[in-house]
């Protein structure tokens, strides 16, 4: 399941938020993280130990970005190119990935979007998240309902 960040609505609708030129990344949560749609920066995901830990993690930046519109669909969307965290060493399950804006430090990064993404242990192997399915995608949908 995918939220949007009550800033990131906010900021958009004001104009604050320009995502052709924001400098976005996403980083990964472990369990102890639960949602909530009031966080503002990355400094509220407290505990800050619900961050990936393991060997090989890093935040990595968002590329491939492209807004459009669906008049079909009633909606527009940003969409990214999926995101390789490379090999992560085993030892820790991934519940959740996190779009937000660098801007200087935790304490001033604008949350944007969070994505539940189950439990996906590591063990060594590539992970790569694919925000909308199995290809690139959305990682950010407006939708008139």
């Amino acid at each position: 399941m995918a939220y949007v960040f009550n800033r990131a609505k906010a900021r958009l609708l004001s104009g604050n938020l320009d995502l052709g030129s924001a400098n976005l990344r996403c980083l990964l949560l472990k369990a102890g993280y639960v949602y909530d749609p009031d966080d503002d920066f990355v400094a509220d995901l407290v505990p800050a130990s619900t961050e990936l830990t393991v060997a090989g993690y890093a935040r990595q930046v968002l590329t491939g970005l492209a807004v459009t519109e669906d008049d079909a669909g009633d909606r527009a969307r940003a969409a990214a190119a999926a995101v390789d965290f490379g090999a992560l060493a085993a030892g820790e399950t991934i519940d959740a990935a996190v779009v937000f804006e660098l801007v200087t430090n935790d304490a001033d990064s604008n949350l944007v979007a969070y994505y539940d993404l189950g439990s996906v242990a590591t063990s060594g192997a590539n992970v790569t998240v694919y925000f909308g399915g199995s290809n690139p995608g959305d990682f950010l949908r407006l939708v008139d309902s």
